[in-house]
Formats: structure tokens, sequence, C-alpha cells
């Protein structure tokens, strides 16, 4: 299977409500660059981001907010 890539994303200006916000892991399948989030107002119930997957991987202004049932 041929290496995917992704590069030069942005996310901005976004409001979302969601079960999870980012599920992204480090593969070898894989590889993702530049991805920059800006203005994002989330609410989730699992928020966690995990930065590690993406290089470099920019957040500017922010805020998950961890929601209950």
């Amino acid at each position: 299977m041929p290496l995917s890539y992704s590069a030069n994303v942005t996310m901005r200006n976004i409001n979302l409500e969601c079960e999870v916000f980012f599920n992204v892991k480090e593969s070898d399948k894989y590889k993702l660059t530049n991805f920059t989030f800006e203005n994002l107002n989330i609410k989730a119930k699992d928020g966690k981001i995990n930065q590690n997957a993406i290089k470099p991987f920019i957040l500017k202004n922010v805020i998950v907010n961890n929601v209950k049932d």
C-alpha cells in the first residue's frame, strides 16, 4: 500500500459539538504535515488533541470544552 499524504490544511472559524474531536494517531501508512487550527470553539465528550501526529501542527485560539452526557 503506498504512503498517503496530506499537507497544508487549515480549519478556521468553526463552532462544533461532537463525540470525539480529534482521533488521529501517528502511523507508517500516512504522513500529515502543516496543519493549522484557528478560532475553533469545540464541545466534545472526548476533546483530547494529539499534537504529535502532525508536524508542524499549529493551534491558534482553540477552545475545547469537555462535556458529559
